[in-house]
Parts: structure tokens; sequence; C-alpha cells
């Protein structure tokens, strides 16, 4: 097996996982973003509604205010569930991202090459120069062909 190739796709898979992390970043800094442009605009609601509230007189009014600003006050109290949640979410998705690059460095060939030990490899390589087609080879190994077929890309 060529080391080279084990070294780009460690490569590749380290690129991909740092991609993902970038991505995750930016998506949470949007999602900050529009989160602080709602609690701006509640912010300046609850501004008018007070203002409101010294320009009218009315008992009617002041109890429809009240009503409209304690309904506020759940919509605000809901963005920040949904805000806790949310952050939860990218918490579990970036220990989750961790524990793969973890692996991923931690492992010295990818998982699905693991399978592929180096007699079959040789075995493999024997038999394709013996002029065998990939279908003989996996019936004389009693192997998939998937794997016959990576072992020689990969040899």
């Amino acid at each position: 097996m060529d080391m080279t190739m084990i070294y780009l796709m460690f490569g590749g898979i380290s690129f991909f996982v740092l991609f993902l992390f970038i991505y995750m970043i930016n998506r949470d800094k949007a999602i900050e973003t529009k989160f602080a442009g709602i609690e701006m605009a509640l912010e300046n609601i609850f501004s008018e509604l007070d203002s409101l509230k010294k320009e009218v007189k009315s008992p009617k009014a002041v109890e429809a205010l009240q009503k409209l600003e304690t309904m506020m006050e759940k919509i605000v109290h809901s963005m920040k569930v949904l805000e806790d949640k949310n952050r939860e979410r990218i918490s579990r998705l970036e220990n989750k991202l961790k524990s793969i690059e973890m692996n991923v460095k931690e492992s010295k060939m990818p998982q699905f090459m693991q399978t592929i030990n180096e007699n079959d490899s040789k075995k493999i390589k024997e038999l394709k120069k013996q002029g065998y087609s990939v279908e003989e080879i996996s019936r004389e190994l009693r192997m998939p062909i998937g794997e016959v077929e990576l072992a020689l890309k990969f040899s």
C-alpha cells in the first residue's frame, strides 16, 4: 500500500473536518447575528410600549398595553429558550466533530481499509499478476468484489 495515498486520504479527511468546523462557526455567527437583531427589535418594541403607556391615560388602553407587554415577555422567554437549545445543539455537534477528528488522528489507516490485511493484499496482487479477473479473485479469496477492487486501487 502506498503511504502517499494514505497521507492524501488523511489530508482529505482532515480538510473535510476543518471545513465542517469552519462551516459550523460561520453558521453559529449568522444565528447569533439574527438573534441579536431580534432582541434589538424587541427592545425597541418595549421602549415604544413604555412611551405609549405614558401617553395613554384610559384604563382600557393601559390594560391592552399590559396584555401586549406580557405577550412580548413570553416571546422573549421563548426566544431565549430557543437560543439555549441552539447553543446546546452546536455544542453537541462540536463535540462529535472533535471525536471524529480524534478518531482520524489516532487511526493509522482509514476504517474501510482495516478489513484488508497485508496477506490478503499480497494474494490479491499475485492473482491479478497471474491474470485473474476481479470477480475470480473475489471468488477465490471469498472476499467482496468491492474490497478486492479497493485493495487493487491502493496497492
